[in-house]
């Protein structure tokens, strides 16, 4: 049953996750589309590697989506100020998708409440220093947080106490 017990917390913690993402997505502070979702995470994943930034030609290739749709998932993050884009350095004809600080925010602090919540339940051990780190990730300027954005206190009251009283 210990076993199981890792697997139920995970289960929590991904519907609590869920829940909070949902909730911004009704009042308009997110969006929820596995599309979009990964797209931001590969914009995130690569801005922190240093690798290329991915083109509108990676999102219909990896999503197996229609160019018509790209184009719309790629206007809609630009107006949510998730992405911006950039002409190729090398090769003006290439479009590269840029995060925008608040996305790179935006996944950073979703990332580091995600990492927290795994430790506190014993899915994951973080040492203090990385506890710290991320704990920063999310206090430094809580009230400019995107994924803090909107959320009712009872969500609120549940984040804090998983950040806070983290062993």
């Amino acid at each position: 049953m210990k076993g199981n017990d890792k697997i139920i917390n995970l289960a929590s913690i991904q519907i609590f996750e869920l829940l909070v993402i949902m909730e911004q997505v009704n009042k308009g502070y997110a969006i929820a589309d596995y599309e979009y979702r990964l797209i931001m995470l590969e914009v995130y994943r690569r801005d922190r590697l240093r690798l290329k930034p991915i083109t509108p030609g990676w999102v219909i290739t990896n999503l197996h989506i229609s160019s018509p749709k790209t184009s719309k998932l790629i206007n809609k993050l630009i107006k949510m100020n998730y992405l911006i884009k950039h002409k190729d350095k090398q090769d003006r004809r290439i479009t590269r998708l840029i995060g925008t600080s608040a996305a790179i925010v935006r996944f950073e602090s979703y990332l580091a409440t995600f990492l927290l919540a795994l430790h506190k339940v014993d899915i994951l051990k973080l040492d203090d220093e990385e506890k710290e780190s991320f704990s920063a990730l999310i206090y430094k300027e809580a009230n400019r947080v995107p994924i803090l954005k909107g959320l009712s206190p009872e969500r609120l009251k549940v984040l804090n106490s998983l950040w806070k009283d983290i062993n």
